[in-house]
């Protein structure tokens, strides 16, 4: 069975194009925002490492990071992964009166391959931005900046010279092209579309929220004093300790995030950014509609749970609820997808029995005394809409 969820802010089609367009990219904006304002406090201390298969301890400082038990923070921590923000703000209670998130059990650990596991609780500079456009389209592919490439979806803003084997290093393509025309070409970008630099060992990605031309006498864009504001996943400010005093909560907040920060045009091509942006964000053709189905086998109580979710859509997480004959829970899990080509299917089974460490909570239904039970599986999907895959009752 197939299950079909229409994007509400697609139902409308009598919108003109470029309301179509704008409705995108302020929904694309809003996420990422989101991602990097919303305040939360940890319970306890978390030190993790951006490597897999090493212990926080062994790590170098390059790669390990620190949250703090009662510090204030803002914003999603920086990890090395193509997970949801889900996987991060699914560990916060309820808001304060204050709108401060409690959050709580980040020493869960996943997504980090064979071996030692490492946590996975937040997102990386190129997969922010990917689940920021994966809010209004399915059609971008990429997994981290040196992925960011045309073959995978991207499409160039404005007019420079690109390379169809795509260029290790995205400077050499910027000095090819000159300084005006890549003036010309920031000059075009827009609210949600995105700078990304690729060099050997180094990559960054980031999201424009909007940009100031000034243009000298003869036409020429002044690059010093033309700039794009921006927003970005970073490791720099939570290794640096940024943080900011908030004058209404009288204390220090501390950021994980940044949120509209400036740079130059000549300090964006410095570093070698090209524009680009998404197919959703340019083209006002119906975006796909998100639809869910499943392969999964309803046996016996150890098997029922086999088999993988399929979407059309990047699958944020799958969440499996095990309820007893009076409706009582007894087991849960949620398992959180990784970002990557293979993005449209979770194979359950994989984290039922060959990675358990990579769901969040426990689910063995083998382990059940007999009885009756009822099995419900839900779907998160990018864009933010859950369905129930399956419902069933089972005896055990």
């Amino acid at each position: 069975m197939k299950i079909t969820m229409p994007l509400p802010w697609e139902e409308n089609r009598g919108n003109t194009p470029e309301e179509i367009l704008q409705t995108r990219r302020d929904i694309a904006e809003a996420h990422m925002r989101s991602m990097g304002s919303r305040l939360w406090r940890a319970a306890e201390d978390v030190t993790y490492t951006l490597l897999n298969n090493i212990l926080p301890e062994e790590s170098d400082d390059w790669h390990r990071l620190a949250i703090r038990a009662g510090r204030l923070y803002q914003g999603v921590p920086y990890s090395f992964a193509g997970c949801a923000d889900a996987a991060f703000w699914d560990f916060a209670g309820e808001a304060d009166e204050q709108g401060i998130l409690p959050v709580s059990g980040l020493h869960w650990k996943a997504f980090s391959g064979s071996g030692v596991k490492t946590a996975r609780i937040g997102n990386d500079c190129a997969s922010a931005v990917m689940q920021a456009w994966s809010r209004v389209g399915s059609s971008i592919q990429f997994t981290n900046t040196k992925t960011m490439t045309q073959a995978l979806g991207y499409l160039p803003v404005g007019e420079y010279a690109t390379d169809p084997k795509e260029y290790t290093s995205t400077k050499a393509l910027c000095r090819e092209n000159g300084e005006q025309t890549m003036f010309e070409a920031y000059a075009c970008l827009r609210k949600a579309d995105a700078l990304v630099c690729r060099e050997p060992g180094f990559g960054h990605a980031l999201m424009v929220v909007r940009v100031e031309v000034i243009r000298r006498a003869d036409g020429s864009i002044d690059g010093d004093a033309s700039f794009a504001v921006t927003m970005e996943q970073s490791r720099m400010p939570l290794m640096n300790g940024e943080k900011y005093f908030h004058p209404e909560l009288q204390e220090d907040v501390y950021i994980t995030f940044s949120i509209d920060r400036k740079y130059s045009f000549c300090e964006i091509i410095k570093e070698g950014y090209l524009p680009v942006t998404c197919r959703e964000l340019v083209d006002p053709a119906p975006a796909a509609v998100p639809t869910v189905w499943d392969s999964l086998e309803e046996r016996d109580g150890s098997s029922l749970l086999a088999g993988a979710i399929h979407a059309n859509w990047p699958i944020d997480c799958v969440t499996i609820a095990i309820t007893d004959a009076d409706g009582a829970p007894v087991q849960q899990g949620t398992a959180y997808a990784r970002r990557g080509p293979e993005r449209y299917a979770l194979q359950l089974q994989q984290f039922l029995s060959d990675e358990p460490e990579q769901m969040r909570g426990r689910v063995a239904p083998e382990e059940l005394p007999a009885g009756s039970y009822r099995c419900t599986i839900t779907c998160r999907l990018s864009s933010g809409q859950s369905c129930t895959v399956r419902d069933f009752a089972f005896e055990k």
